[in-house]
């Protein structure tokens, strides 16, 4: 399942002056979005305006690692609006430029991904030119069914949907093997 949430019309004026005239006055703003969907794969997008010359990171944090890694970078002229794109549930953009600065969000597009945790469906199709007998299935070591065989058959270009109550997790490889009488067909997928 994937939903979509917009957020309209928010506004961040954004500037830092520096107190020494010694040093290049460098304005800066630091912005972190962070997504409560844990377990699921999550992004968003932000269109945004900046009236000037600015500089854009994107970093997105590694809790594993506790660190903050660069993603993208971009730079805007401030001639125009732009999509940025932060690709983690936990992200933060990182604003700086040589003069004040004015940004302006107008949508942020946040996508979320969910696993079916009842299972998934196999989807077969009998490519030969004689009837196939599908005898089980396999997900990584598990068999389905758990005893016996399937005897399901399919006739030459026949399609079947064939539901696996395998649950998946985020970020594991599955390998699906399909025996049938006379070959045997492997599958890798990650999630």
């Amino acid at each position: 399942a994937d939903f979509y949430t917009w957020i309209d019309k928010v506004s961040i004026l954004a500037t830092y002056e520096t107190a020494s005239a010694e040093a290049l006055p460098v304005y800066e703003a630091a912005v972190v979005f962070s997504i409560s969907s844990e377990g699921t794969n999550t992004s968003m997008r932000l269109y945004m305006y900046t009236n000037t010359s600015v500089s854009l990171r994107v970093y997105k944090w590694l809790s594993d690692d506790n660190v903050w890694i660069l993603t993208n970078a971009y730079l805007s002229d401030g001639s125009g609006w732009l999509w940025i794109d932060l690709e983690s549930e936990k992200s933060r953009l990182y604003m700086y430029s040589g003069s004040a600065f004015k940004v302006l969000l107008d949508y942020a597009n946040i996508s979320t991904e969910l696993l079916n945790k009842s299972g998934f469906y196999v989807i077969l199709e009998n490519t030969g030119s004689s009837i196939s007998r599908i005898v089980s299935i396999w997900v990584n070591e598990t068999r389905y069914p758990d005893t016996g065989v399937m005897n399901i058959y399919l006739l030459p270009t026949e399609e079947t949907r064939i539901s696996i109550g395998h649950e998946l997790d985020y970020n594991k490889t599955y390998q699906v093997t399909v025996v049938t009488n006379e070959i045997k067909v492997v599958k890798i997928f990650n999630t």
